[in-house]
C-alpha cells in the first residue's frame, strides 16, 4: 500500500510539551530497553538518560538554556544523539553543522545563529578553532563532563522554545536557518506515528545527515516511543553490500531515505534486503512512480 503522507488529516498534539518530556517517559516506562545503536556501540534508554544528564548539568553551568543556540560539529555516533538530548535538557536548541562542510560555510552558520557554544571532538578542533563560541570537547571534556549530576535537571524550556535551527544548502544564494520549536516536533512525531502505525518499541534507521531534516524525522519518533534508533554510517549508507549486512543482522522496521538514494542502493546483488520490515518512508524530492513500483 502506497500512502502519500501529506494528504493525512492533521492530529492532536501535546502542545505544553518539550520533546525531552516525551523521551523522559520512556526512561520510566523501558529503561532497559536498547534506545540507541551505532555500529557495535549501544546505550539503553537509562544509560542514554544518564549521560545526556550529565551534559545537561555541564551545558546549563556554561551558560545554556532557552533559545542559546549551541552548535553540533560530529559525525553521525551515539555521541551526538547523547549531545542532542544534553541540548535540550539544558533548555537550548542545536544548530547541527557537517564537519565537512568548507570553513566559509561553517563561520557563516555560527555567525548567522550566534552560537554561544560549539560542541565537538578534538579530531575537528582545526575546522572550529576559528569559529565564535565557547569549544567543548566531548572527548577530551568528558572526564569533567562524567563527574556532573546524574539526575534530570530542571529545564526553564517550553513548548514555544527553539529546538533546533537546521540550514538550507544555499544553492539558490546564501544558506538560511530555519527555526524549528519543541511543539512543531511533537506535531510531526504525533502526526507521522498515527501515518506509520507502528507497534511500541519499533527500530528505526537513520541513514541521512543530522544537517538534513531527513535525518532528524527518524530520530524523533524512536526515541519518543520507547524504540531503537539505528544511526547508520556514512560509509555504510552508501554501500548496498555493507547497508544488506547491516539490515540482515539488525532488521529495522521503518527507514526512511531520499528517493534517488534508495535507487542507487537497489543497484546493489540484493536490493530486496536494504529494505526495512515493515515501513519504508521516501521524502526530499519527487518519487518517479517507476521506483515505487
Amino acid at each position: 500500500e502506497v500512502i502519500k503522507i501529506g494528504d493525512g488529516p492533521t492530529c492532536e498534539y501535546p502542545e505544553d510539551q518539550c520533546f525531552q518530556e516525551a523521551f523522559a517517559r520512556q526512561v520510566t516506562r523501558n529503561s532497559q530497553a536498547v534506545a540507541v545503536v551505532f555500529e557495535d556501540q549501544s546505550l539503553t534508554y537509562r544509560e542514554l538518560n544518564t549521560r545526556s544528564n550529565q551534559l545537561a548539568h555541564y551545558l546549563q553551568r556554561h551558560g545554556v538554556g532557552p533559545e542559546v543556540r549551541v552548535g553540533l560539529c560530529l559525525n553521525r555516533s551515539i555521541e551526538m544523539i547523547v549531545a542532542v538530548l544534553g541540548i535540550f535538557k539544558a533548555g537550548g536548541a542545536y544548530v547541527p553543522m557537517d564537519p565537512n562542510y568548507p570553513q566559509e560555510r561553517l563561520a557563516f552558520m555560527a555567525n548567522d545563529a550566534n552560537l554561544r557554544v560549539i560542541l565537538t571532538q578534538e579530531k575537528f578542533q582545526e575546522h572550529v578553532s576559528h569559529l565564535i563560541g565557547e569549544h567543548i570537547y566531548l572527548d577530551a571534556d568528558g572526564p569533567v563532563i562524567g563527574q556532573e549530576k546524574e539526575s534530570n535537571p530542571v529545564s526553564r524550556g517550553s513548548a514555544d522554545s527553539l529546538a533546533y535551527v537546521i540550514f538550507t544548502s544555499g544553492s539558490t544564494g546564501r544558506p538560511k536557518g530555519v527555526e524549528v520549536e519543541h511543539r512543531q516536533v511533537l506535531n510531526y512525531v504525533d502526526g507521522i506515528l498515527e501515518q506509520l502505525k507502528l507497534p511500541a518499541g519499533a527500530s528505526f534507521a537513520m541513514v541521512s545527515p543530522i544537517t538534513a531534516d531527513l535525518g532528524n524525522t527518524m530520530l524523533y519518533p524512536a526515541l519518543a516511543t520507547g524504540g531503537t534508533l539505528h544511526i547508520i554510517s556514512e560509509d555504510r549508507a552508501t554501500d548496498s553490500v555493507a547497508l544488506a549486512a547491516y539490515f540482515q543482522h539488525h532488521q529495522p522496521d521503518c527507514l526512511k531515505i531520499v528517493p534517488s538514494h534508495l535507487a542507487s542502493l537497489l543497484m546493489g546483488p540484493t536490493p530486496a534486503e536494504v529494505l526495512p520490515q515493515k515501513r519504508l518512508v521516501v521524502g526530499g524530492e519527487a518519487c518517479p512512480w517507476q521506483l515505487v513500483e
